[in-house]
């Protein structure tokens, strides 16, 4: 049975998926899976509801709103937002849901980063004899250029525009970049991984938040000059 009322300001989808209709896969009929979450035919139904309801004029304010619905949150308890507005996306380019079009301006993938850093000397050292090694958090513009360029110029994988959750963290040590990493999300189901740690699909859903990605780890052969991060604190090695 499917339930609208208000909430504050707004109106709440619900379902009650004990008196939806019978069909393949659980109750609620035929399933589509969305970053890792399986939508039925009834989930669908009150998704394209919130999508025609002028309460939600945005993207955002329609994804928050059906994770409230459904009852889609993050284990601390805060809305999964993002990956309800990427699934919301996906199910829009499949035909299955029309969305408002974009509030805002959309990124455009740097494929050429431009070669801004200074080369450095070659290092040949061991860790000892560099002496202490910071990993500086990623938070500002001009740092977050450049890890992208640090990537897309020496990583051999690349630079990709990355999704979800993420930290990002420059090596330096005595002003000079030596390296980089990356941390994200983990992949929703790796065969090796699962297969490593024990887990079967249910362990999978319950246990996937406790791992951590790591899409890009880059050591450069030769240290690179910049003015980055002189002023910050950052964690040392």
């Amino acid at each position: 049975m499917t339930q609208i009322w208000p909430s504050s300001s707004e109106s709440i989808v619900t379902t009650d998926s004990r008196q939806a209709p019978r069909g393949s896969g659980r109750a609620g009929g035929s399933l589509h899976r969305y970053v890792g979450r399986e939508f039925t035919e009834v989930e669908m139904e009150i998704i394209r509801t919130l999508c025609a309801d002028p309460a939600y004029p945005t993207r955002a304010s329609i994804s928050r709103a059906l994770c409230r619905s459904l009852g889609w949150t993050k284990p601390d308890g805060g809305l999964k937002d993002m990956s309800a507005r990427v699934a919301l996306a996906k199910m829009a380019a499949d035909g299955l849901i029309t969305l408002p079009a974009p509030t805002g301006p959309q990124p455009v993938p740097r494929r050429h980063l431009e070669a801004t850093i200074e080369e450095g000397p070659m290092l040949a050292c061991s860790l000892g004899e560099l002496g202490s090694v910071s990993l500086v958090r990623v938070d500002t513009r001009s740092d977050s250029a450049t890890w992208n360029e640090l990537i897309g110029r020496f990583h051999y994988l690349g630079y990709t525009r990355a999704s979800g959750a993420q930290l990002r963290y420059l090596a330096i040590s005595n002003g000079r970049l030596l390296g980089a990493i990356g941390f994200g999300a983990a992949a929703w189901a790796l065969q090796d991984r699962d297969t490593f740690i024990g887990w079967d699909a249910k362990t999978r859903r319950q246990r996937l938040h406790l791992i951590v990605g790591n899409p890009r780890y880059l050591i450069l052969r030769a240290s690179r000059s910049s003015d980055v991060c002189h002023s910050k604190q950052g964690g040392q090695i």
